[in-house]
This record gives C-alpha cells, sequence and structure tokens, in this order.
C-alpha cells in the first residue's frame, strides 16, 4: 500500500512564515560563520577579537529571531493560538531564547575577561562554551522546524 503525504497549511499559516524562512536563513549562516571562526588555530589574541565580533554578531541574528517569533503578532503566540496542543514544545522555544541569549553574553564575558592576554585555558573555555551555545541554536532550530511542522504541516526548510 502506498501512502502520499499531502503539506497543507492552515490559511493563517503561510503569513508570515517567509520571515521565518528568512529569519531561520540569517540565524543558520551566522552559526556557520561562528562555528567556521571557532574551528580555526587560536594561536593569537586576535582570535579572541575575533569570537567576540562574530559572538556579537550571532547574537544580534538571535535577538533578531527572537523579537521576530515572540512578538505579539509572531509566530510563538500565532501557533499557540492556531495550535494549543503544542503549548509545551512552544514554552520550550521561549525557554531556550532565554537560556541561549544568556549562554551568548557568557562567551562574551569570557572573551572580555581574556582580554588581550593569550591564554590557552582561557581559549579553550571561550571554545567549549561557543560550542555549547552552537548545539544549543542547532536543536532549537530543529525543534523550531519540527513544531511548524506539527502546526501546520509546513517545512520550513533546513537552511
Amino acid at each position: 500500500m502506498v501512502f502520499e503525504v499531502i503539506a497543507m497549511t492552515a490559511p493563517a499559516a503561510d503569513d508570515g512564515l517567509q520571515d521565518v524562512r528568512h529569519r531561520r536563513e540569517a540565524l543558520g549562516e551566522a552559526a556557520d560563520d561562528y562555528e567556521a571562526l571557532l574551528a580555526r588555530p587560536a594561536t593569537s589574541p586576535q582570535w579572541t577579537g575575533g569570537v567576540a565580533q562574530a559572538t556579537k554578531q550571532l547574537l544580534v541574528a538571535f535577538d533578531e529571531h527572537v523579537h521576530e517569533v515572540e512578538a505579539d503578532d509572531g509566530l510563538l503566540p500565532r501557533l499557540l493560538g492556531d495550535e494549543p496542543r503544542l503549548a509545551n514544545t512552544i514554552q520550550r522555544m521561549y525557554d531556550e531564547h532565554v537560556t541561549i541569549t544568556a549562554d551568548l553574553r557568557a562567551v562574551e564575558q569570557l572573551v572580555i575577561d581574556c582580554g588581550e592576554a593569550w591564554d590557552i585555558d582561557a581559549v579553550t573555555a571561550i571554545r567549549q562554551k561557543a560550542l555549547e551555545v552552537l548545539m544549543a541554536i542547532s536543536v532549537h532550530r530543529q525543534v523550531g522546524a519540527d513544531l511548524i511542522w506539527n502546526a501546520y504541516n509546513v517545512d520550513i526548510g533546513g537552511g
């Protein structure tokens, strides 16, 4: 027996999902750039300067994501109104916004604490925390894609 899956969208689902896709791609690109920088050899104080700048860029991309999806007319309030059965996952998304933002700020503080001195222990701590943040963002994006699929049967893409 062959089953065909037909993706259908609720009437309100398409409104704003293009913005969600765009922001998802922007956040994914910022995370990819961040990972590429972290993977470079940390052989000088310039590495921490690069991490500082890249952390700020990732924080801006994440803040834009948060503001978009948490706005009164944003995706999360809309999802909650359309699909209250998904309330636990929606709350998880809100909670992760707080946690990921705090973790990005923690990376910023580690870089500030390292200062101009190049210290392998400080570099290791920065890299470890930054990679933890990247993993959290990746999982967050995956949960968000699943959430939209579960609400509207729409694949917003992996970008």
